[in-house]
Parts: structure tokens; sequence; C-alpha cells
């Protein structure tokens, strides 16, 4: 292997945005192939490296292999093809929005001080610890979390979701 690269947040992300639905909500805004994959290069560089769009392109071109998994050289990309992708998500946004919230039903936010797990009207419940959520709950520390039919392990630290 002469580059190797991480698999694991990328595929997390791809595995979340074809739960959400969110390549057919781009298709059907008519967002093509190569703005789509920028697309989900920004989103999936956000979880995995946060920063701004030149941050994400110089990790989607050195360290990840999301390209290799979603079949795009991101090494032959224009970093102003992140910029571009970020204009046309935020164009979107209402539409992609009101898709993506009526489609999850349970959201983990990372705010700047505090993690929080909202039930959205989940069919089977949200568990935290063996409680049951009703509208929220603070995650502070180490937790297990149902979410329906799966289990996560979420540690925070100050805030952060780790």
């Amino acid at each position: 292997m002469t580059q190797p690269r991480s698999v694991g947040i990328e595929h997390v992300g791809l595995h979340a945005a074809s739960e959400l639905g969110l390549l057919e909500t781009l298709n059907e805004l008519g967002i093509n192939g190569v703005v789509q994959a920028s697309i989900l290069g920004n989103l999936i560089g956000r979880m995995g490296q946060p920063g701004s769009e030149l941050a994400t392109w110089n990790w989607l071109q050195r360290h990840s292999a999301l390209g290799e998994l979603i079949d795009v050289d991101f090494g032959s990309m224009s970093h102003m093809s992140l910029y571009r992708a970020s204009d046309v998500l935020m164009k979107h946004r209402a539409v992609i929005e009101t898709h993506l919230f009526g489609t999850a039903r349970t959201l983990i936010v990372n705010y700047p001080d505090d993690v929080w797990c909202y039930d959205l009207g989940s069919v089977m419940g949200i568990v935290v610890d063996g409680h049951p959520v009703c509208g929220k709950a603070h995650l502070d520390g180490v937790h297990v979390v149902d979410i329906g039919t799966r289990r996560i392990k979420l540690a925070t630290t100050e805030g952060l979701l780790i």
C-alpha cells in the first residue's frame, strides 16, 4: 500500500446519506454526479475532519478513501468544487432540510458546549443507558444509546462528541 487512507468515517457517512435518502433528494433537485460527490466530500469531510472547505479538500486528497468508495478522483478536483458544492447546498437548503428532518426520527446534536439526543417521533423509541428518552436527553460522559434495534456507544467530553 503506497498511500494508506481512512475508510471508517467515510463508510458511516455514506451509510447515513443512504439511510436518509440524501442522494435521491439531490437527484430530484437535478444536482449532477460531480456536484453530488463534492457535496458528499464536504459533508463527510466535516464529519471526519471538521474544518473549512480547503481543509476538507486537503483531507479528501491526502487521507480519505471516500473517492475510492464512490469512484471519484478527489485528487484531480479543484478545491473550488467544494466551494461550489457548498453554494449548491445553501441554495437548496430548505428542501434538503425538510426532507432530512422528515426522514430522520432521531437526532444527536453536538452543540458548542453540549451534546443532546432528540427523539423526533421515532417508532421504536430511543433509550439512553436503559432509560427511555421523552423529547430530548443531555449526553455527558459515556452512554449506551439504543435507537430502535441499533445500539451505539457514545462518549462526550467537554461538550464534544468523540
